[in-house]
């Protein structure tokens, strides 16, 4: 008999990026299971928290909270905790891991689960914050039971810290395929998006969603993008989403002359019509964990050029499902371009191989099934903790 489970997840949830996608999709398959209970902690009255309430899933926000405010943080955590009795909190983040383990310590949680989303040292370019970062991390690591990595690289990355490989387990995370799948409803919806951005009829239009930090290596697309326009002047790209880094990046294409074939169109909630007007997806992060962008973009039968960094080389099998290019260098960015756009067969190929690999293996069903598993097997003792 599976034994009814209440789940507590905490993140901080002022943004929107991958981490909060990430648990919006999980909650959304808990409600569909009745021995689930899901509970969600926030930091921010944010777009997260809204998405969570029009689901349907209990969020708890801790309102009215100093960034510096670490006392109140820790009681209000345990004040939760006591109240629900989880049988499991789940962090994810570094604020909410170090608050959230402390507290549920203190509360008598019997588990304690993170979920590493990321490589830490590139979530933090200052090196006075990646230092406190890592410390809060370290600090805290003893309590946590155990880890879920959302790649094999960020599993090798966990033990090379320090964690036992016992201790963790990969999950990667997954989508609803369907949603990003083409349509005629997308086709007409990409097709109005390519009038509303101004793109010319004969455009072959690169995308990317990326949040507009460093870490995202967009510096290297606009200047891969400048290097391919000066043979074939057909190429525009689109930047889907938003950040810090947007002037900087605006400023780098005007200073390289090809503004006028880029479009900045900031932070989307209608990514699968968007993925349909674009002919090509480009991800030229740093370091990722595993970018759900790519995933959509698959599961929207796009080809896709990525980086070979951590859990991309994982989702990418070069010229099989994707085309991996060496972070970093302009020249692979423009070279990778030129090659897919002259070559349809390839397109196609990457195209069919690209949306077999999600459908099989990276839906949101496949995710929470094997996180729901994690759980059965570490509240039965057979996985030791």
């Amino acid at each position: 008999m599976i034994k009814k489970l209440k789940i507590l997840h905490i993140i901080g949830g002022g943004e929107f990026g991958g981490a909060e996608q990430h648990i919006l999709s999980l909650m959304e398959e808990f409600k569909k299971r009745d021995f689930i209970t899901p509970y969600v902690v926030t930091f921010y009255e944010a777009e997260f928290s809204k998405k969570l309430n029009e689901l349907g899933i209990e969020v708890i926000v801790i309102k009215d909270l100093n960034r510096f405010d670490f006392h109140h943080l820790y009681k209000e955590l345990i004040t939760i905790f006591r109240r629900i009795q989880p049988d499991i909190v789940h962090t994810h983040g570094v604020r909410a891991n170090f608050f959230g383990r402390l507290a549920a310590k203190t509360a008598k949680v019997p588990l304690i689960l993170t979920t590493v989303h990321s490589f830490l040292k590139h979530d933090y370019p200052k090196q006075i914050s990646w230092a406190l970062a890592a410390l809060m991390n370290k600090s805290t690591q003893g309590i946590t039971h155990h880890y879920v990595a959302i790649s094999n690289a960020i599993k090798n990355d966990l033990i090379l810290s320090g964690i036992s490989k016992s201790k963790v387990s990969v999950i990667y995370n997954g989508i609803y395929v369907e949603n990003y799948s083409p349509s005629e409803e997308l086709i007409t919806k990409g097709n109005h998006l390519r009038k509303e951005w101004d793109l010319p009829d004969h455009a072959f239009v690169i995308g990317t969603t990326a949040r507009l930090v460093p870490v995202k290596g967009l510096n290297y697309l606009i200047e891969g993008l400048s290097i391919s326009l000066k043979k074939d002047n057909a190429l525009y790209l689109v930047i889907i989403g938003d950040g810090p880094e947007k002037e900087e990046l605006i400023k780098l294409s005007k200073q390289l002359g090809i503004e006028k074939h880029i479009r900045f169109v900031g932070f989307r909630k209608d990514v699968p019509a968007c993925l349909s007007a674009i002919d090509l997806y480009i991800n030229t992060s740093i370091s990722e964990g595993q970018s759900i962008s790519l995933l959509e973009a698959m599961a929207a039968e796009k080809p896709a050029i990525v980086t070979a960094v951590g859990g991309m080389k994982e989702m990418v099998k070069d010229k099989d499902t994707g085309i991996l290019i060496p972070s970093q260098s302009v020249e692979a960015v423009a070279n990778a371009i030129q090659q897919v756009k002259s070559d349809l067969q390839l397109q196609e190929q990457l195209k069919t191989n690209a949306k077999k690999f999600v459908d099989e293996q990276l839906s949101v069903k496949i995710m929470a099934q094997n996180l729901i598993q994690l759980y059965q097997q570490l509240v039965e003792g057979s996985l030791r903790k």
